[in-house]
Formats: C-alpha cells, sequence, structure tokens
C-alpha cells in the first residue's frame, strides 16, 4: 500500500498506547494521534514517541465523530493517500501491519476490512482468546468525509459495499509445533482490548464501561476459546 499513514482517536489510553502504536511506528508509518482529553499519562507517553499528537480537547459525540476526518486530512497534507486507523483498543503486531502495507488495494475499492478477535481478562491477570472474530473498516482514503456522532460515526466510504474489500491475513505468527516447526498463518490481523483496563481513568471516558462487556454494543454472552500469550502477540514480526 503506498503512502500510508496511521492516525488514532485517543483519550485515556496510558495501559496500552505505546504498545498499539509501536507496530506502525517501527514499520515507518507516519502515525498522527488525536487526543480528546485525556486525564491520565496518555498525553505524555505520546510526546516521548515518534509521532504527531494533536490535542483536541474534551468534545461532544457530534464533534468526536469528526475527528478522524480532521486526522486523515492532516495525514493527506503530509502526503499520505490511504490511513489505517488504530484505536486504543485495538492491538496490530509488526507481522500484521507488514501484512497490511503490503496488500494492493483493488482497482475502485476505497474501504479495506481488517480481521479482528478479542481478549477477555480474569481477575488474575489471564489472557483468554473469546469466540468474536470479526471484520473492521480499518483503511481508508485520507480524504474521507464522515457522518454520525461517537460511537456510531462512520466514513462515507462505509455506505456503499460496493467499494469494500477483505484483507487476508498473510502475516505468520509463532511456529504452530514448536521451535524449528513451520509457522502458523495468524487467524486475525488485530486484537480488540475493549475488556481490558486501558488507564486508571477508564470510567472518565464516555461508554467505555458500558462497553466493556458488550459485543457490538449486546449484552451477548461469548464462549472463550483458549488461554492467549501476549509476549508471543507482541514478539510477531519483531
Amino acid at each position: 500500500m503506498q503512502r500510508a499513514a496511521a492516525i488514532a482517536m485517543v483519550r485515556n489510553e496510558e495501559v496500552w498506547i505505546e504498545a498499539i502504536l509501536q507496530p506502525f511506528i517501527r514499520e515507518g508509518l507516519l502515525v498522527i494521534v488525536g487526543d480528546t482529553g485525556s486525564t491520565d499519562e496518555t498525553w505524555d507517553i505520546l510526546g516521548r514517541l515518534p509521532v504527531m499528537r494533536v490535542q483536541f480537547g474534551q468534545l461532544v459525540p457530534r464533534m468526536l465523530g469528526q475527528v478522524r476526518c480532521t486526522l486523515g486530512g492532516m495525514a493527506a497534507e503530509q502526503g499520505a493517500d490511504w490511513v489505517v486507523m488504530a484505536d486504543g483498543d485495538e492491538l496490530y503486531n509488526r507481522a500484521t501491519v507488514r501484512s497490511i502495507l503490503g496488500y494492493e488495494m483493488p482497482v475502485g475499492k476505497t474501504g479495506g476490512f481488517v480481521t479482528m478477535r478479542s481478549l477477555d481478562v480474569d481477575p488474575d491477570g489471564s489472557l483468554w482468546e473469546i469466540a468474536d472474530t470479526f471484520n473492521r473498516l480499518a483503511i481508508l482514503p485520507a480524504i474521507c468525509n464522515w457522518h454520525g456522532d461517537y460511537p456510531f460515526e462512520a466514513p462515507e466510504v462505509f455506505d456503499n459495499p460496493a467499494l469494500f474489500t477483505y484483507l487476508p491475513v498473510l502475516a505468520c505468527g509463532p511456529p504452530a509445533g514448536g521451535p524449528g516447526s513451520p509457522p502458523a498463518p495468524y487467524e486475525y490481523h488485530a486484537l480488540h482490548l475493549h475488556r481490558l483496563a486501558r488507564s486508571r481513568q477508564d470510567e472518565a471516558v464516555f461508554m467505555r464501561k458500558q462497553k466493556q462487556f458488550q459485543y457490538s454494543l449486546q449484552d451477548v454472552k461469548l464462549p472463550r476459546l483458549g488461554r492467549f500469550d501476549m509476549a508471543a502477540w507482541l514478539a510477531g514480526g519483531s
């Protein structure tokens, strides 16, 4: 994918924000982060990273719905044709970012969907994959109009399924049979961390606690698939 940048809208993401942005940074992307009024250490963490940070301050839902549009315009000003959207609860690794950047968008397609899966957590910190594999629009033109109020905002390309393309998971994960065995393909591009604590100030973020144990804003109970090795994921592609 030529001339792409990563954009992120964040608020109170001190726990995971550095790990979330590092795969994009290490793959050489311009990263633009819009902070919408963090009250924890997020803004200071961003200041220690090689990213372009923009402070929007706390916004009402209507204005929050336009932040990604603004960030995309800023990416275009820096020469980007495409943006990869990275939220404060979406954790890629270098291998999956590399697979996205190596994807050639088909002619006429302007909405690229990636695959994600959520994690659950026990009180002792043990992580589990849960059965909610889903697709999320993550790649779109840098210049793109948005409509709607947060958290229901959407880019205009979302209105036309004829513009969609679904990216294969081309990256390879850790060896399936131990050291020396062939690598196993990943089943998804990113982890969705909405169930995990993201800040000491989670309660200050609009709808965060409400969404923490929901699936697509619905009270749906989903089974666990197995334990998850976060260290192995973070090392993927490094």
